[in-house]
């Protein structure tokens, strides 16, 4: 084994300086007896990751021999006074690389380590600590001392604890010792301030009437230095001060965190975990990416407005499952002092199918159910700030529904929902319902990058209304409140309007009033679907009433025309609808508020006739009723047959009227 002299002399000359401080010469002139001398104790150790090996005598004793990194001696003890440190190339008596006479005070315990780097900073040199060897009764001491000369500010905590043993221990620093129950007790060495475990240890015995001293020691980024950090625990007291237990690193455990803002009214904000910055100037509706956080401990989360650290909008310690993943999600609103964040347990899996599941986050929504248009509830009974748990649905397009838990009522529809093979979503309710931004995201729940959001754009219907009454006035039209048609007078149907594919109250006055509606009902539309709502019956009779139709606006692509009849004559009885001249019958036995669904014909004109199902008597001639190539009409038989108003209306369905 060679070794590089002139290192050994450096650390030779860092480890006497310090011993020789200890105490200095003392002339005695006096022909007073001396005093009876006391006894000093000192221990070495070589705690410089990049030095070599070294012997060091004491007196002509062998203290430390041949000795690499995590060397350490035995208490030596020795009287007060003067006494010869040498220290030598490891396995050699001579030449000595140094030999000092120092001073000793008495009874007194020391460790003179040496730390620091050879070559790099910080530079090598001696540190002195002094050794507490007296015991506490029924209890252990413990201290720390930090020797890893790359590693920042430290915390010291027992794992899972809340607390730190010991708080922002830099390098070359002891903590002073704390008494502590004997037992096992495992300990985490954290990133000072932050829950980001540097190292984790399995739980080493600390026994009562025992003092330790925890060394951290080694590189936490060693390269090729190969004594990376490490630590282990040196008994002081009882023994000889040479017993050490290594203390066992163990996996530290992490979990996947991200970060969303659902707060509607909340600014942009930097969500910090455990002291990390997990999501910088996010804005509403946005998702950051999985960062990797430490697990089973007590994590503090902190919200700031963006691009401050003080004074946190949310405030919270969070214990993160091991291999856990989570989203940390801001709901609640800032303006009614309501907001705060839940964490939602997420679960990656993917499956052959889709798998979904559905979170409230509208904080002004009452409870709900999520279904598909036929009522197939998929999650029931969501309450505000709730995550149901993840289903598996066959891949497909769906349309889903939001309704009032254990209703019909639809507050809000999502059309063309694409889930495909392979894939997880977390479907997030956010938005007001008091204010119309009530709608969803889907988030991809994916590791990376995890911030992936698709806006679920909520479902409309078209809506069209025809004033088909032949004794009512004419009437304003109202949607949930709101006039969307006004003065509307008999025979008239409106052009389409679009709506949102949900349940909604429909009342029809009469023109330039709102009290007493003639018509108050309330219709759930389907998405995408068109509807044409006919006001029917007689007011005279108090018998005014409502049909809805579905409507077809689709063309056939194959050029046909496409017609239906809808019978609205209060007074008429059941009827056929045919072909003039003895051609055939299209529609049979039609009663009032009663239709025939469509059918195909040929693009042409055509001369109808309207006779009784009863008897074959005509009741009305249609002459001359276009059916345009690939174009979907109605025809309505309107006003009665007793009073000679009979007659036929027909609208075009078809796409662009």
């Amino acid at each position: 084994m060679t070794f590089n002299i002139a290192l050994l002399r450096k650390l030779a000359l860092l480890i006497v300086p310090v011993l020789f401080v200890f105490g200095c010469d003392s002339d005695n002139d006096n022909d007073t007896p001396p005093v009876q001398a006391q006894s000093s104790y000192v221990r070495v150790a070589h705690w410089s990751p990049d030095a070599p090996a070294v012997d060091v005598w004491v007196d002509g004793n062998l203290v430390l021999e041949d000795v690499n990194f995590n060397g350490l001696s035995g208490y030596l003890e020795l009287t007060e006074g003067s006494h010869s440190i040498t220290v030598v190339a490891a396995n050699t008596t001579s030449p000595a690389v140094i030999q000092e006479t120092v001073m000793l005070n008495a009874n007194t315990s020391y460790t003179v380590a040496a730390t620091g780097l050879l070559s790099g900073t910080p530079s090598i040199d001696a540190w002195a600590l002094i050794d507490d060897r007296t015991p506490a009764g029924g209890q252990a001491k413990v201290r720390f001392a930090h020797a890893s000369p790359d590693a920042p500010n430290v915390d010291i905590y027992a794992t899972g604890g809340t607390t730190p043993l010991f708080a922002n221990i830099p390098f070359r620093s002891a903590a002073n010792y704390i008494s502590v129950a004997p037992g096992s007790v495992g300990l985490e060495v954290r990133i000072a301030g932050t829950s980001d475990v540097v190292v984790r240890f399995a739980p080493i015995s600390l026994e009562a009437g025992r003092n330790y001293t925890v060394v951290a020691k080694g590189l936490a980024s060693p390269g090729s230095i190969p004594n990376a950090l490490s630590a282990y625990a040196v008994v002081d007291a009882p023994g000889n001060g040479s017993q050490t237990v290594n203390l066992v690193p163990v996996e530290a455990s992490t979990a996947l965190v991200r970060a969303g803002h659902l707060s509607p009214d909340a600014p942009n904000v930097d969500v910090y975990v455990g002291g990390m910055l997990i999501a910088q100037g996010y804005s509403y509706r946005g998702f950051s990416e999985y960062v990797t956080v430490s697990a089973d401990v007590q994590t503090e989360v902190e919200v700031f407005i963006e691009g401050t650290t003080t004074n946190p909008v949310i405030s919270a310690d969070v214990v993160f499952g091991s291999n856990e993943v989570y989203s940390i999600v801001a709901t609640g609103l800032a303006g009614n002092s309501t907001l705060g964040a839940i964490v939602v347990n997420d679960d990656l899996t993917t499956t052959d199918g889709s798998r979904i599941r559905f979170v409230h986050a509208a904080s002004d929504a009452p409870t709900v159910d999520i279904t598909l248009t036929d009522g197939t509830v998929l999650f029931g009974n969501v309450e505000f700030n709730e995550a149901l748990d993840y289903i598996g649905v066959p891949a497909g397009v769906y349309n889903l529904q939001v309704r009032l838990a254990g209703t019909e009522t639809v507050v809000l529809s999502f059309a063309d929902v694409e889930l495909p093979s392979g894939s997880v979503y977390s479907i997030y309710a956010s938005g007001l319902l008091s204010d119309g931004t009530l709608g969803a995201i889907a988030v991809v729940d994916e590791v990376f990058p995890g911030s992936t959001v698709l806006s679920l754009e909520s479902a409309e219907a078209e809506v069209r209304v025809a004033h088909l009454s032949p004794d009512a006035p004419n009437v304003d039209v109202y949607v949930d409140n709101a006039r969307v048609l006004e003065d509307v007078p008999f025979t008239a149907v409106s052009g389409y309007l679009r709506v949102p594919a949900k349940t909604q109250m429909i009342e029809v006055y009469v023109a330039g009033t709102t009290i007493n509606p003639v018509i108050n009902t309330t219709l759930t539309w389907l998405p995408n679907q068109a509807y044409t709502v006919a006001a029917t019956g007689l007011v005279g009779s108090n018998d005014l009433a409502p049909i809805v139709l579905v409507d077809d606006r689709s063309g056939d692509p194959n050029g046909n025309a496409h017609v239906r009849f809808v019978h609205t004559s209060p007074d008429a009885p059941a009827v056929n609808i045919r072909v003039a001249g003895g051609g055939p019958v299209l529609f049979e036995n039609v009663s009032f508020r009663e239709f025939a669904d469509y059918i195909g014909v040929a693009a042409a004109t055509y001369n109808l006739e309207v006779v009784l199902t009863s008897n074959g008597q005509v009741v009305l001639e249609i002459p001359g009723i276009e059916l345009s190539s690939s174009t979907n009409y109605t025809v309505f038989a309107i006003g009665l047959a007793g009073n000679g108003t009979l007659a036929a209306l027909p609208a075009v369905d078809s796409q662009g009227d």
